[in-house]
């Protein structure tokens, strides 16, 4: 093997490994968009929270149901 053949598979090991490289920031990338999209919602639960505590008159039915979506966006963060 000559000298450009060795440097010719060197190259193409890696273009290979750039590839699974990419690859694997392709898939951080959507992952991390997923995360950013829940975290969102908690915080819009967690904004709706602080206006309900701010009120006077709490609304037992609808801190429990904002709670119950916290718990199920928790769970659904940890699972993945």
């Amino acid at each position: 093997m000559d000298k450009c053949d060795r440097l010719e598979n060197e190259l193409t090991q890696s273009n290979k490994t750039l590839l699974e490289i990419n690859e694997r920031l392709d898939f951080l990338y959507f992952k991390c968009q997923r995360y950013k999209k829940q975290l969102k919602g908690l915080n819009a639960l967690a904004l709706e929270m602080v206006d309900i505590e701010q009120n006077e008159n709490f609304d037992v039915d609808k801190i429990t149901t904002i709670l119950g979506q916290v718990k199920q966006q928790q769970n659904k963060i940890l699972s993945e």
